[in-house]
């Protein structure tokens, strides 16, 4: 079975509002233009901050301006509280306009243009609805339009032309008429579809089309750039108040050790402060290309890449450089909640958040190492479409779910949801999904089994047991001979000075060994088992490079996402720019898992959000020795 949806064969375009200006002509060769004197927005699905949305409105002033046999009617795009319904502004608007529109326009604009439910419908108001829909919709490019539309054809003749029970298969004329219809119809069908896959096409090499780089920089710590620029770095303003912003250095003072902040900044505060942050936005082209020409190699020095891009051009982008090379990826999409709803113009809400995803995970699996992870963060509301596209999209690999308490508190509803999940799929090869690493230490476990099963006896795995061989002076077990059938004897006596010791407790119950006889033996041999001055056999287990075990549902409070998420980009001083953030140790103990352990293993997170994957990253490395 083949999971379809609605946009399947379709790219997921939107990323943006469409704000060109909106035009017609009405009677008497008069042009109307609707303009906007406002429009800044949010991009790439991102909404408005906190209970708003954003909506058409007619500025204040100035409503209307005259050109000649032009109008122009002027509107801004912004915040209002979301119980505020566009179609109410649009009546506003149309009752702010009509009694104050010029007259030569007045005839033109207030004609009736009517619908089946609105029967006086004015043309203006026509237009006006037409203008703000256009922000109402979202955008595809189908893959292949010429020949969807080229089945959907022989479907329609097939099942609403050639009606075989109309067909006298006597009567030749009867099916001749039939097949000079369809083939009349089928041709002008053909004409029409190859116009309309002309222009799909030219829509999709122009979004396949690579993007330009319209800008690159970097982020250098003080301590790698060479002191010869730091005179220029101190008198640079811009990139000083963004210090300030970030690390408040304005609040630096003067010790034994540190220059207090001045103003301009002298080069002993910058080599008292190498960590500094330098982010060459601030600075020429000619700065950049001297500051670059002292390492060799730019791109091994850089050790995180951050684009700002639609993210299946962003993925492209990364396409040939990356391929083959990255252990992990992680994306936390917009999830359709009512808290967090994903901007969509159009009914599809499901069905476009399966080709928002789509478009993105075939280009990121290329990237991917033989051995990999790829992670989803989801909750309830996409998960049952998430598992079905991921069983289709990654059939050949292994499915770990976790659900995460990451809201202890509730949110509310007919069952107040505390949990979300985060889904890892896995190359079958690929190691456990393990913790952090956990320390070193020397455990010294009795060799005896200990429990009351059939298996802790002799009886019940009789292969178990068998004579160490120890050396009375040293008490050093060295070798072991081997298993004793049930029913024999078992040898007491010494063999060569050394004794034999069996698996038999004080109340001379024979047991069985902790590892089986070709195992044990090598332990003998290779010194890891003792005997202590009681007389017990004890195998010494040095516990090193080890990892935490993982299980299916993370409960602790670190992963509460208020608590290690929003309070920590409040205190970083953004947290008015991002809702939801994750817990970071969410992210520290979920890439432990999907790197595997490895210190140099790659992430990817093409949902970057409030950044919490990087922070986690940036946080291992230092914690870990990353690279």
């Amino acid at each position: 079975m083949k999971l379809h949806w609605a946009n399947h064969d379709q790219y997921y375009i939107k990323t943006g509002e469409h704000f060109k200006n909106y035009t017609f002509k009405i009677d008497g060769g008069k042009t109307v233009h609707f303009r906007l004197r406002d429009a800044n927005t949010e991009q790439n699905n991102n909404k408005a901050q906190g209970n708003q949305e954003r909506k058409f409105k007619l500025v204040e002033e100035d409503i209307l301006t005259i050109d000649g046999d032009e109008l122009n009617i002027w509107f801004t795009y912004e915040p209002l509280p979301k119980g505020v319904k566009q179609e109410d502004l649009l009546k506003q608007a149309f009752e702010q306009t009509k009694d104050i529109l010029p007259t030569n326009f007045q005839v033109g604009l207030l004609k009736k243009s009517p619908t089946e439910k609105q029967k006086n419908r004015t043309l203006l108001e026509k237009h006006l609805k037409d203008y703000t829909a256009r922000n109402t919709f979202d955008y595809f490019i189908h893959k292949d339009l010429g020949g969807f539309l080229s089945r959907e054809l022989d479907f329609f003749i097939k099942n609403e032309i050639l009606n075989i029970d109309d067909i006298d298969l006597d009567a030749n004329q009867s099916l001749d008429r039939q097949l000079r219809v369809i083939k009349a119809f089928k041709a002008v069908a053909q004409k029409i579809i190859a116009m309309l896959a002309q222009l799909e096409d030219f829509q999709k090499k122009l979004w396949l089309k690579k993007k330009f780089v319209i800008q690159s920089d970097w982020c250098i710590t003080l301590d790698c750039v060479p002191e010869e620029f730091y005179a220029e770095i101190a008198e640079n303003d811009a990139q000083v108040k963004e210090w300030v912003n970030l690390f408040a250095i304005d609040e630096i003072k003067d010790d034994t050790t540190t220059p207090a902040f001045s103003n301009p900044l002298s080069t002993r505060f910058l080599k008292a402060n190498t960590y500094l942050t330098l982010d060459t936005k601030f600075f020429s082209s000619n700065f950049k290309y001297k500051l670059f020409s002292h390492y060799e190699n730019l791109d091994q020095f850089s050790d995180g890449l951050l684009i700002n891009s639609e993210n299946f051009q962003g993925l492209r982008f990364l396409s040939e450089r990356y391929r083959g090379q990255l252990r992990s990826i992680y994306i936390d999409p917009p999830y359709n909640t009512v808290h967090s709803e994903i901007a969509y113009k159009n009914q599809f809400k499901h069905s476009s958040w399966l080709s928002l995803i789509h478009n993105g995970v075939p280009i990121a699996r290329e990237l991917n190492k033989k051995t990999f992870s790829f992670g989803f963060a989801i909750d309830d509301y996409e998960l049952p479409k998430l598992l079905a596209y991921i069983d289709q999209q990654f059939s050949d690999v292994d499915i770990s779910i976790v659900v995460v308490n990451h809201h202890p508190q509730g949110s509310g509803g007919k069952l107040s949801r505390t949990h979300e999940y985060y889904i890892i799929c896995s190359s079958k090869d690929s190691p456990d999904l393990l913790g952090e690493e956990l320390e070193s230490y020397q455990e010294d476990r009795s060799f005896m089994r200990s429990g009351t099963a059939d298996n802790n006896y002799r009886s019940g795995r009789w292969k178990s047991f068998y004579a160490l061989l120890y050396d009375p002076q040293t008490k050093m077990i060295i070798d072991s001979e081997e298993p004793i059938p049930l029913g024999n004897k078992i040898p007491l006596e010494d063999i060569n000075g050394l004794k034999r010791i069996y698996p038999i407790n004080s109340r001379g119950e024979e047991r069985v060994w902790r590892s089986s006889f070709i195992t044990g033996k090598e332990r003998a041999i290779n010194g890891e088992l003792f005997l202590s001055d009681g007389g017990t056999v004890y195998q010494s287990i040095n516990h090193e490079s080890k990892r935490k075990v993982l299980f299916s549902n993370w409960t602790d409070s670190q992963y509460n996402a208020g608590m290690y998420g929003s309070n920590l980009i409040n205190d970083m001083g953004i947290g008015d720019e991002f809702d939801y953030p994750k817990s970071i140790n969410t992210m520290i103990t979920g890439l432990w898992a999907q790197t595997f352990g490895e210190p140099d293993a790659i992430v990817l997170d093409y949902f970057a959000g409030s950044g919490t994957t990087g922070h986690a990253v940036i946080n291992m490395n230092r914690d870990f020795q990353g690279s």
